[in-house]
């Protein structure tokens, strides 16, 4: 799924938890693009804030319109890539405040 959709707490700053996407076909679109990418995580780690999945290098350039997307729709997630060595692999980062982290969990379970 894509963030939250209906009414939400919240963060401490009181910044709300919402998805802006008004559209229920790209919305729709969007949660599916999301379990397909997440799918392709060999790896998950939770963090303090959020939490990291690992891809092969080749999904880099998914995972950063990936960002470019999300970032106009969850304006509270914090997005960070980080690329190993070489041609190894590429990690994303998703984190924010704790209230994020819950929401950022959910769609990571999808």
């Amino acid at each position: 799924a894509c963030c939250v959709t209906d009414s939400a707490p919240a963060n401490a700053v009181g910044e709300a938890l919402v998805c802006t996407i008004t559209d229920s076909a790209l919305m729709s679109d969007h949660a599916a693009e999301t379990k397909r990418l997440f799918g392709l995580a060999s790896e998950t780690a939770e963090t303090d804030s959020g939490y990291k999945l690992k891809f092969a290098s080749e999904h880099a350039k998914d995972l950063f319109e990936y960002i470019q997307f999300e970032r106009k729709c969850c304006g509270f997630i914090e997005f960070s890539l980080t690329f190993e060595r070489g041609q190894g692999a590429v990690w994303l980062g998703l984190g924010g405040s704790q209230e994020a982290k819950k929401v950022i969990g959910g769609m990571i379970a999808d």
